[in-house]
C-alpha cells in the first residue's frame, strides 16, 4: 500500500524540529492518562508511549487528500481522541478494526529470535508524494 504509515506506542520528539506545542503536549499527557490510567512500566520491556494519538494526526496529515487511512490495533473504548475535522476536511476514508496481536506476537518474536527474519533489514516503503 503506498504512503504507509506505522506507529505503535508513539512517543512524541522532546526536542529538535519535531517537538510539539506545549498545548499538543498537554493533549497527549490527556490521552495518556485515559487511555491507560494504570499503566506500570516494566523497566526497559515496556514504556507507554506518551502520545497515543499522535499517529493518527501524522496519519492525516502524511496521506494524500481523498486517500485512506487504515488504523489496525488495539484500542480501548476510552479512545476518544481522534482529529476528525483534519480528516473530514481532507476527504478522507477511515477504515479500522481491531487486531489480534496475542495469536500472533509469539511466532513473530520466535522468528525473530532464531534469526529467520531480521527486521531491521525490512526497508520502509517510500511516501508516495500527494498530488
Amino acid at each position: 500500500m503506498p504512503g504507509m504509515q506505522v506507529g505503535v506506542d508513539a512517543v512524541t520528539p522532546h526536542h529538535g524540529p519535531g517537538e510539539r506545542s506545549r498545548a499538543e503536549q498537554k493533549r497527549f499527557a490527556g490521552g495518556q492518562r485515559s487511555l491507560a490510567p494504570d499503566a506500570s512500566p516494566r523497566g526497559d520491556l515496556w514504556q507507554p508511549g506518551d502520545a497515543p494519538s499522535q499517529v493518527l494526526d501524522w496519519a492525516i496529515e502524511s496521506v494524500a487528500k481523498a486517500g485512506t487511512i487504515a488504523i489496525i490495533g488495539v484500542y480501548p473504548e476510552t479512545a476518544e481522541t481522534f482529529p476528525i475535522g483534519k480528516a473530514m476536511s481532507r476527504n478522507l476514508t477511515i477504515r479500522m478494526g481491531n487486531c489480534p496481536h496475542r495469536r500472533y506476537v509469539p511466532k513473530l518474536l520466535e522468528i525473530v529470535r532464531t534469526g529467520a527474519v531480521d527486521p531491521t533489514l525490512v526497508p520502509p516503503r517510500p511516501a508516495t508524494p500527494a498530488r
